[in-house]
């Protein structure tokens, strides 16, 4: 997911990536098969763990530096998947159709030694009542109205906002035309005056990185919290959108119209980061227990 304003690499470059490292390194040695179908599965193995450890060592990073094993674990997969796809046997496996020891060993060394991985901090729903009330700007209270409704859905950052290379990206953002509200069992339309009223509100995720989740509609009831409340800001963010000139049921939920400027843009997801360590540095670490460097856009989800 997009937690900063660098690059963010989608699922299908991420294989092209990998894949391309394996055709140079393959080269390098002098191997002309990238398949490996012309070698028994010891001798398939025994390549994957050379070129698990040209990664490790850091012979495909710009900077030189090594990388974690669980970095050079995903490269290792993404290859034996294109192999597989292919019409390949997977490298990976022994003879009994297991993942190789000397693979797993070799992997487990290196996961042994790297440090362990910094996950964000979940944050509290005062931090979100913070930012709710903190908000003055229209663009701000769109930010926040949006942050808010995808607490109660655990979105990633690309299903709400814009990010960094989101073209090549699987998931589709939420649409209008994705979300339904329902009162009294039945649903009501967008612009009916009690939705903001409605009993719930159900989102329906368009194309997901994990296709299992493809077309899933997520119910949520309305809460009874005068702030923290998934159909407020879920209508709250329908009505945005319906102000806006040309509106579009299949725009997706982060556009934004400046009114003083006439001009749509995007709310993006760096500024749903800067707002959330903003609200975090403001409220201080005596309070939450945890500083801005411990948060991101997953602490969202």
């Amino acid at each position: 997911e997009d937690q900063q304003k660098g690059v963010e690499m989608g699922t299908h470059a991420k294989y092209t990536s990998s894949w391309c490292n394996w055709l140079v390194w393959l080269e390098h040695i002098g191997a002309d098969d990238p398949y490996l179908q012309s070698l028994t599965q010891p001798q398939r193995i025994r390549i994957l763990c050379a070129f698990l450890y040209a990664l490790r060592r850091g012979d495909f990073n710009p900077t030189g530096d090594s990388i974690k094993g669980e970095t050079a674990e995903k490269t290792i997969n993404h290859v034996a998947a294109t192999i597989v796809s292919s019409g390949g046997e997977d490298p990976r496996l022994d003879k009994s159709g297991n993942k190789s020891l000397l693979l797993s060993r070799q992997l487990q060394s290196y996961k042994k030694v790297d440090p362990k991985t910094k996950h964000q901090k979940a944050i509290p729903p005062e931090v979100y009542r913070f930012i709710l009330r903190r908000a003055v700007t229209p663009r701000a209270k769109a930010l926040a109205e949006l942050l808010c409704f995808a607490l109660f859905f655990a979105c990633r950052s690309c299903e709400y906002t814009k990010t960094q290379r989101a073209d090549e990206k699987q998931t589709r953002p939420i649409r209008p035309c994705d979300i339904e509200f329902r009162l009294n069992g039945k649903r009501i339309p967008h612009d009916h005056p009690q939705l903001h009223k409605a009993d719930y509100v159900i989102v329906t995720f368009g194309p997901q990185k994990v296709d299992l989740h493809r077309d899933e509609a997520i119910p949520q009831q309305a809460t009874d919290d005068a702030e923290l409340n998934p159909v407020w800001h879920a209508a709250t963010t329908i009505r945005r959108l319906m102000s806006y000139p040309d509106y579009d049921p299949k725009w997706h939920i982060h556009i934004y119209y400046d009114t003083n400027k006439e001009r749509f843009s995007d709310i993006r997801s760096y500024e749903v980061l800067d707002t959330i360590k903003a609200a975090v540095t403001t409220i201080g670490y005596d309070i939450l227990g945890f500083t801005a460097d411990d948060v991101g856009t997953h602490s969202n989800r």
